[in-house]
Protein backbone atom coordinates (compact mmCIF):
# COMPACT_ATOMS: atom_id res chain seq x y z
CA UNK A 1 0.00 0.00 0.00
CA UNK A 2 1.06 3.55 -0.60
CA UNK A 3 2.82 5.67 1.95
CA UNK A 4 0.09 8.32 1.89
CA UNK A 5 -2.60 5.80 2.79
CA UNK A 6 -0.76 4.75 5.92
CA UNK A 7 -0.47 8.30 7.15
CA UNK A 8 -4.19 9.08 6.92
CA UNK A 9 -4.83 6.51 9.62
CA UNK A 10 -6.39 4.02 7.19
CA UNK A 11 -4.37 1.21 8.67
CA UNK A 12 -4.81 -1.49 11.22
CA UNK A 13 -2.09 -2.14 13.76
CA UNK A 14 -0.19 -3.85 10.96
CA UNK A 15 -0.68 -2.12 7.63
CA UNK A 16 1.48 -4.60 5.81
CA UNK A 17 -0.90 -7.46 6.58
CA UNK A 18 -4.04 -5.76 5.22
CA UNK A 19 -5.52 -7.46 2.17
CA UNK A 20 -8.11 -5.25 0.40
CA UNK A 21 -9.79 -8.27 -1.16
CA UNK A 22 -10.73 -9.53 2.30
CA UNK A 23 -13.18 -6.65 2.87
CA UNK A 24 -16.76 -6.73 1.64
CA UNK A 25 -19.26 -3.87 1.44
CA UNK A 26 -22.75 -5.17 0.55
CA UNK A 27 -25.11 -2.67 -1.04
CA UNK A 28 -27.58 -3.15 1.82
CA UNK A 29 -25.86 -3.86 5.18
CA UNK A 30 -29.08 -5.35 6.52
CA UNK A 31 -28.76 -8.31 4.13
CA UNK A 32 -26.28 -9.91 6.53
CA UNK A 33 -27.76 -9.78 10.05
CA UNK A 34 -25.34 -9.35 12.92
CA UNK A 35 -25.65 -12.02 15.65
CA UNK A 36 -26.53 -10.77 19.14
CA UNK A 37 -23.79 -9.93 21.62
CA UNK A 38 -22.93 -12.08 24.65
CA UNK A 39 -23.89 -10.81 28.10
CA UNK A 40 -21.52 -8.38 29.77
CA UNK A 41 -18.83 -9.98 31.92
CA UNK A 42 -16.00 -8.13 33.68
CA UNK A 43 -12.34 -9.17 33.63
CA UNK A 44 -10.56 -8.82 36.97
CA UNK A 45 -13.37 -6.55 38.13
CA UNK A 46 -13.00 -4.27 35.08
CA UNK A 47 -16.04 -3.96 32.79
CA UNK A 48 -13.94 -2.41 30.03
CA UNK A 49 -11.49 0.38 29.30
CA UNK A 50 -10.91 3.25 26.92
CA UNK A 51 -7.51 4.66 26.09
CA UNK A 52 -6.42 7.75 24.15
CA UNK A 53 -2.89 7.55 22.78
CA UNK A 54 -0.56 9.65 20.66
CA UNK A 55 1.10 7.71 17.83
CA UNK A 56 4.30 8.79 16.09
CA UNK A 57 4.74 6.69 12.97
CA UNK A 58 8.30 5.76 12.10
CA UNK A 59 7.67 6.99 8.54
CA UNK A 60 6.37 10.42 9.66
CA UNK A 61 7.23 11.29 13.25
CA UNK A 62 6.29 14.95 12.62
CA UNK A 63 2.62 14.06 11.97
CA UNK A 64 1.14 12.71 15.22
CA UNK A 65 -2.02 10.61 15.15
CA UNK A 66 -4.56 9.90 17.89
CA UNK A 67 -5.50 6.30 18.63
CA UNK A 68 -8.72 5.79 20.59
CA UNK A 69 -9.26 2.18 21.70
CA UNK A 70 -12.50 1.21 23.46
CA UNK A 71 -13.16 -2.24 24.95
CA UNK A 72 -16.22 -3.58 26.79
CA UNK A 73 -16.08 -7.21 27.88
CA UNK A 74 -16.69 -9.52 26.29
CA UNK A 75 -16.23 -9.04 22.54
CA UNK A 76 -16.99 -5.32 22.08
CA UNK A 77 -14.12 -3.31 20.57
CA UNK A 78 -13.83 -0.04 18.67
CA UNK A 79 -10.57 1.43 17.36
CA UNK A 80 -10.31 4.87 15.81
CA UNK A 81 -7.14 6.40 14.34
CA UNK A 82 -7.15 10.05 13.29
CA UNK A 83 -4.35 12.39 12.28
CA UNK A 84 -4.15 15.33 14.67
CA UNK A 85 -5.61 18.61 13.39
CA UNK A 86 -7.28 16.85 10.44
CA UNK A 87 -10.97 16.73 9.55
CA UNK A 88 -12.87 14.01 11.45
CA UNK A 89 -13.86 12.38 8.14
CA UNK A 90 -10.21 11.35 7.68
CA UNK A 91 -10.52 8.84 10.52
CA UNK A 92 -10.25 5.09 10.09
CA UNK A 93 -12.34 2.91 12.42
CA UNK A 94 -12.35 -0.83 13.10
CA UNK A 95 -15.16 -2.53 14.98
CA UNK A 96 -15.67 -5.81 16.76
CA UNK A 97 -19.30 -6.68 17.49
CA UNK A 98 -19.19 -10.15 19.00
CA UNK A 99 -17.76 -12.45 16.34
CA UNK A 100 -18.37 -9.94 13.53
CA UNK A 101 -15.78 -7.39 12.40
CA UNK A 102 -16.09 -4.24 10.31
CA UNK A 103 -13.91 -1.48 8.90
CA UNK A 104 -15.06 2.09 8.17
CA UNK A 105 -12.62 3.67 5.70
CA UNK A 106 -11.75 7.38 5.68
CA UNK A 107 -14.30 9.72 4.07
CA UNK A 108 -16.76 6.87 3.57
CA UNK A 109 -20.21 6.33 5.17
CA UNK A 110 -20.23 2.70 4.00
CA UNK A 111 -18.62 0.08 6.23
CA UNK A 112 -16.83 -3.04 5.01
CA UNK A 113 -17.26 -6.50 6.48
CA UNK A 114 -14.00 -8.25 7.43
CA UNK A 115 -14.05 -11.98 6.80
CA UNK A 116 -11.72 -14.94 6.49
CA UNK A 117 -8.02 -14.34 7.03
CA UNK A 118 -8.49 -10.58 7.47
CA UNK A 119 -11.07 -11.13 10.19
CA UNK A 120 -8.66 -13.43 12.03
CA UNK A 121 -5.80 -10.93 11.69
CA UNK A 122 -7.93 -8.16 13.15
CA UNK A 123 -9.12 -10.39 15.98
CA UNK A 124 -5.52 -11.32 16.85
CA UNK A 125 -4.49 -7.64 16.83
CA UNK A 126 -7.37 -6.66 19.10
CA UNK A 127 -6.66 -9.53 21.50
CA UNK A 128 -3.01 -8.51 21.62
CA UNK A 129 -4.04 -4.98 22.57
CA UNK A 130 -6.27 -6.34 25.33
CA UNK A 131 -3.40 -8.47 26.62
CA UNK A 132 -1.10 -5.43 26.67
CA UNK A 133 -3.54 -3.35 28.68
CA UNK A 134 -4.68 -5.98 31.20
CA UNK A 135 -1.66 -8.27 31.60
CA UNK A 136 -1.75 -10.82 33.18
CA UNK A 137 -5.58 -10.85 33.41
CA UNK A 138 -7.90 -12.13 30.72
CA UNK A 139 -5.72 -14.90 29.25
CA UNK A 140 -4.32 -18.17 30.56
CA UNK A 141 -0.59 -17.49 30.57
CA UNK A 142 1.73 -20.47 30.93
CA UNK A 143 5.48 -20.87 31.14
CA UNK A 144 8.42 -20.39 33.45
CA UNK A 145 11.38 -18.08 33.82
CA UNK A 146 11.19 -14.88 31.83
CA UNK A 147 8.74 -16.06 29.18
CA UNK A 148 4.99 -16.71 29.19
CA UNK A 149 2.62 -17.81 26.42
CA UNK A 150 -1.17 -17.87 25.97
CA UNK A 151 -2.55 -20.19 23.28
CA UNK A 152 -5.36 -18.88 21.05
CA UNK A 153 -6.18 -21.98 19.00
CA UNK A 154 -6.17 -21.52 15.23
CA UNK A 155 -5.32 -17.81 15.60
CA UNK A 156 -1.91 -18.61 17.03
CA UNK A 157 -0.71 -17.39 20.41
CA UNK A 158 0.37 -14.45 22.55
CA UNK A 159 3.73 -14.24 24.29
CA UNK A 160 5.22 -12.06 27.02
CA UNK A 161 8.88 -11.55 27.85
CA UNK A 162 10.28 -10.00 31.03
CA UNK A 163 13.82 -8.71 31.40
CA UNK A 164 14.21 -9.96 34.98
CA UNK A 165 12.51 -12.25 37.49
CA UNK A 166 11.53 -9.24 39.62
CA UNK A 167 9.56 -7.45 36.86
CA UNK A 168 5.90 -7.01 37.77
CA UNK A 169 5.07 -6.52 34.09
CA UNK A 170 6.88 -7.70 30.92
CA UNK A 171 8.91 -5.46 28.65
CA UNK A 172 7.50 -7.14 25.52
CA UNK A 173 4.09 -8.57 24.63
CA UNK A 174 3.47 -9.92 21.16
CA UNK A 175 1.45 -12.19 18.90
CA UNK A 176 2.53 -15.19 16.85
CA UNK A 177 0.84 -17.10 14.07
CA UNK A 178 0.02 -20.81 14.15
CA UNK A 179 3.59 -21.46 12.97
CA UNK A 180 4.96 -19.77 16.09
CA UNK A 181 6.60 -16.89 14.20
CA UNK A 182 6.14 -13.40 15.76
CA UNK A 183 3.80 -11.02 13.94
CA UNK A 184 3.12 -7.89 16.02
CA UNK A 185 5.14 -7.06 19.13
CA UNK A 186 4.80 -4.26 21.67
CA UNK A 187 8.35 -3.54 22.81
CA UNK A 188 10.08 -1.20 25.28
CA UNK A 189 6.94 -1.14 27.44
CA UNK A 190 7.10 1.33 30.31
CA UNK A 191 4.44 0.99 33.00
CA UNK A 192 2.80 3.42 35.41
CA UNK A 193 0.37 2.91 38.28
CA UNK A 194 -3.14 4.35 37.99
CA UNK A 195 -6.01 3.49 40.34
CA UNK A 196 -3.92 0.81 42.09
CA UNK A 197 -3.15 -0.98 38.82
CA UNK A 198 -0.23 -0.92 36.40
CA UNK A 199 -1.03 0.28 32.87
CA UNK A 200 1.26 0.81 29.86
CA UNK A 201 2.58 4.38 29.64
CA UNK A 202 4.80 4.24 26.54
CA UNK A 203 5.36 1.44 24.03
CA UNK A 204 6.82 0.75 20.62
CA UNK A 205 4.75 -1.21 18.10
CA UNK A 206 6.74 -3.50 15.78
CA UNK A 207 5.44 -5.55 12.86
CA UNK A 208 7.44 -8.25 11.09
CA UNK A 209 10.63 -6.96 12.67
CA UNK A 210 10.12 -3.29 11.71
CA UNK A 211 9.12 -0.35 13.90
CA UNK A 212 5.61 0.90 13.02
CA UNK A 213 5.09 3.56 15.67
CA UNK A 214 6.03 4.90 19.07
CA UNK A 215 3.06 5.37 21.36
CA UNK A 216 2.33 7.45 24.44
CA UNK A 217 -0.79 6.41 26.33
CA UNK A 218 -2.27 9.77 27.29
CA UNK A 219 -5.22 8.50 29.35
CA UNK A 220 -6.88 5.33 30.59
CA UNK A 221 -10.53 5.32 31.65
CA UNK A 222 -12.38 2.38 33.20
CA UNK A 223 -15.53 4.18 34.41
CA UNK A 224 -17.19 4.90 31.07
CA UNK A 225 -20.32 3.05 29.94
CA UNK A 226 -21.19 2.46 26.29
CA UNK A 227 -24.29 1.36 24.42
CA UNK A 228 -23.81 -1.66 22.17
CA UNK A 229 -24.48 0.44 19.05
CA UNK A 230 -21.13 2.18 19.68
CA UNK A 231 -19.45 -1.02 18.48
CA UNK A 232 -21.28 -1.11 15.14
CA UNK A 233 -20.67 1.18 12.14
CA UNK A 234 -23.49 3.75 11.72
CA UNK A 235 -24.77 2.08 8.55
CA UNK A 236 -25.18 -1.23 10.41
CA UNK A 237 -27.06 0.07 13.42
CA UNK A 238 -30.72 -0.67 14.14
CA UNK A 239 -31.25 -2.68 10.94
CA UNK A 240 -29.02 -5.49 12.16
CA UNK A 241 -30.39 -5.63 15.69
CA UNK A 242 -34.03 -4.58 15.35
CA UNK A 243 -36.86 -7.06 15.16
CA UNK A 244 -38.77 -7.16 11.85
CA UNK A 245 -41.66 -4.75 11.66
CA UNK A 246 -44.97 -6.02 12.99
CA UNK A 247 -43.58 -8.87 15.11
CA UNK A 248 -45.15 -7.58 18.32
CA UNK A 249 -43.71 -6.03 21.45
CA UNK A 250 -40.61 -7.41 23.11
CA UNK A 251 -38.78 -7.01 26.40
CA UNK A 252 -35.73 -4.75 26.20
CA UNK A 253 -32.73 -4.30 28.49
CA UNK A 254 -31.82 -0.64 28.12
CA UNK A 255 -28.22 0.34 28.86
CA UNK A 256 -27.29 3.35 30.94
CA UNK A 257 -27.46 6.55 28.90
CA UNK A 258 -26.42 10.18 29.21
CA UNK A 259 -28.57 12.72 27.38
CA UNK A 260 -29.58 16.35 27.12
CA UNK A 261 -33.38 16.81 27.09
CA UNK A 262 -34.84 19.64 24.97
CA UNK A 263 -38.53 20.33 25.62
CA UNK A 264 -40.59 20.96 22.48
CA UNK A 265 -43.43 23.51 22.25
CA UNK A 266 -46.90 22.00 22.34
CA UNK A 267 -48.15 21.16 18.86
CA UNK A 268 -44.66 20.71 17.34
CA UNK A 269 -44.82 18.69 14.11
CA UNK A 270 -42.41 15.87 13.31
CA UNK A 271 -40.71 17.97 10.63
CA UNK A 272 -40.17 20.80 13.11
CA UNK A 273 -39.01 18.38 15.82
CA UNK A 274 -36.38 16.96 13.48
CA UNK A 275 -35.25 20.45 12.48
CA UNK A 276 -34.85 21.42 16.13
CA UNK A 277 -32.92 18.21 16.78
CA UNK A 278 -30.62 18.86 13.79
CA UNK A 279 -29.78 22.40 14.94
CA UNK A 280 -29.16 21.27 18.52
CA UNK A 281 -27.04 18.34 17.34
CA UNK A 282 -24.82 20.60 15.22
CA UNK A 283 -24.37 23.00 18.12
CA UNK A 284 -23.50 20.30 20.64
CA UNK A 285 -21.25 18.39 18.27
CA UNK A 286 -19.05 21.48 18.11
CA UNK A 287 -19.24 22.11 21.87
CA UNK A 288 -18.34 18.51 22.77
CA UNK A 289 -15.47 18.14 20.31
CA UNK A 290 -12.88 19.24 22.84
CA UNK A 291 -14.19 16.82 25.48
CA UNK A 292 -13.69 13.68 23.36
CA UNK A 293 -17.42 12.95 23.50
CA UNK A 294 -19.63 11.90 20.60
CA UNK A 295 -23.39 12.13 20.08
CA UNK A 296 -25.43 9.08 19.15
CA UNK A 297 -26.33 9.43 15.44
CA UNK A 298 -29.78 7.88 15.93
CA UNK A 299 -32.69 10.15 16.82
CA UNK A 300 -34.30 9.79 20.26
CA UNK A 301 -37.52 11.78 20.68
CA UNK A 302 -39.96 11.56 23.57
CA UNK A 303 -43.64 11.28 22.67
CA UNK A 304 -46.91 12.11 24.41
CA UNK A 305 -49.99 9.94 24.88
CA UNK A 306 -51.15 10.54 21.31
CA UNK A 307 -47.73 9.75 19.85
CA UNK A 308 -46.84 13.41 19.24
CA UNK A 309 -43.21 14.64 19.71
CA UNK A 310 -42.75 16.31 23.10
CA UNK A 311 -38.96 16.46 23.68
CA UNK A 312 -35.68 15.80 21.88
CA UNK A 313 -33.00 13.79 23.68
CA UNK A 314 -29.41 14.26 22.50
CA UNK A 315 -27.67 11.11 23.69
CA UNK A 316 -23.96 10.62 24.10
CA UNK A 317 -22.51 7.39 22.74
CA UNK A 318 -20.76 6.83 26.06
CA UNK A 319 -21.60 7.73 29.65
CA UNK A 320 -18.78 9.93 30.97
CA UNK A 321 -17.72 9.99 34.60
CA UNK A 322 -18.55 13.72 34.65
CA UNK A 323 -21.42 14.55 32.26
CA UNK A 324 -21.41 17.93 30.47
CA UNK A 325 -23.67 20.62 31.92
CA UNK A 326 -27.30 19.84 31.21
CA UNK A 327 -26.72 16.16 30.40
CA UNK A 328 -28.36 13.66 32.75
CA UNK A 329 -27.46 10.00 33.30
CA UNK A 330 -30.26 7.40 33.25
CA UNK A 331 -29.34 4.07 34.81
CA UNK A 332 -29.85 0.77 33.01
CA UNK A 333 -33.48 -0.33 33.11
CA UNK A 334 -36.15 -2.47 31.50
CA UNK A 335 -38.53 -1.49 28.71
CA UNK A 336 -41.19 -2.79 26.36
CA UNK A 337 -40.55 -1.96 22.73
CA UNK A 338 -42.03 -2.51 19.30
CA UNK A 339 -40.78 -1.77 15.79
CA UNK A 340 -43.26 -0.07 13.47
CA UNK A 341 -43.27 1.06 9.85
CA UNK A 342 -42.79 4.79 10.32
CA UNK A 343 -43.65 7.82 12.42
CA UNK A 344 -47.26 7.68 11.21
CA UNK A 345 -47.60 4.44 13.20
CA UNK A 346 -46.50 6.02 16.49
CA UNK A 347 -50.06 6.24 17.79
CA UNK A 348 -52.01 6.38 21.03
CA UNK A 349 -53.13 2.78 20.42
CA UNK A 350 -49.53 1.53 20.11
CA UNK A 351 -48.52 3.30 23.29
CA UNK A 352 -51.54 1.97 25.15
CA UNK A 353 -50.63 -1.56 24.05
CA UNK A 354 -47.14 -1.16 25.52
CA UNK A 355 -48.49 0.22 28.80
CA UNK A 356 -50.82 -2.77 29.16
CA UNK A 357 -47.86 -5.13 28.88
CA UNK A 358 -46.03 -3.90 31.97
CA UNK A 359 -47.00 -4.99 35.47
CA UNK A 360 -49.57 -2.73 37.19
CA UNK A 361 -47.20 -2.05 40.08
CA UNK A 362 -44.31 -1.06 37.78
CA UNK A 363 -43.52 2.61 37.16
CA UNK A 364 -43.48 3.67 33.49
CA UNK A 365 -41.22 6.51 32.36
CA UNK A 366 -41.73 8.81 29.37
CA UNK A 367 -42.05 6.79 26.15
CA UNK A 368 -39.80 7.68 23.23
CA UNK A 369 -39.03 6.69 19.66
CA UNK A 370 -35.64 5.75 18.15
CA UNK A 371 -34.84 5.83 14.45
CA UNK A 372 -32.32 6.75 11.76
CA UNK A 373 -32.85 10.49 11.28
CA UNK A 374 -31.05 10.68 7.92
CA UNK A 375 -34.34 10.18 6.05
CA UNK A 376 -36.23 12.83 7.97
CA UNK A 377 -39.90 12.26 8.74
CA UNK A 378 -40.08 9.70 5.92
CA UNK A 379 -38.21 7.05 7.92
CA UNK A 380 -39.73 3.58 7.45
CA UNK A 381 -38.51 1.84 10.62
CA UNK A 382 -39.11 3.23 14.09
CA UNK A 383 -38.76 1.73 17.54
CA UNK A 384 -41.34 2.78 20.13
CA UNK A 385 -39.86 2.27 23.61
CA UNK A 386 -41.58 2.45 26.99
CA UNK A 387 -39.02 2.31 29.85
CA UNK A 388 -40.17 1.17 33.26
CA UNK A 389 -38.88 0.23 36.68
CA UNK A 390 -40.14 -2.81 38.49
CA UNK A 391 -41.74 -2.56 41.91
CA UNK A 392 -39.59 -3.86 44.76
Amino acid sequence: MGHAVALTGAILLALASTTPGSFHAPQDPSTKPVPPLPKLKAIAGIAGFETFSTLLYAAAADRPHQFRATYVFPDRVRWQITERDKDASERSIQYRYGDTFFRLPPRSPVSELCEGAERNRLLLQMELRRALMLYPDGFEWKGSGLDRRAELGELGSLFAHSTSETDKRPGEIGSAGPDGKPIDVYKAIQWRETRSRLWPATVEMWHAGELVWKETVDSVEVQGRFIDAFFLPPDRRDRSTAEPVETGARELDLPATCALRIELPKGTSWDDALAIRARARDEWTARLAGQKLELDPSATIEVGREGEPTAVALRLLSVPEKPPAGFVVADARKARGIAVGGLREVTAARLADLRREIQPDSQAANPYVRFDASRGAGVDRVWIVLPYTRAH
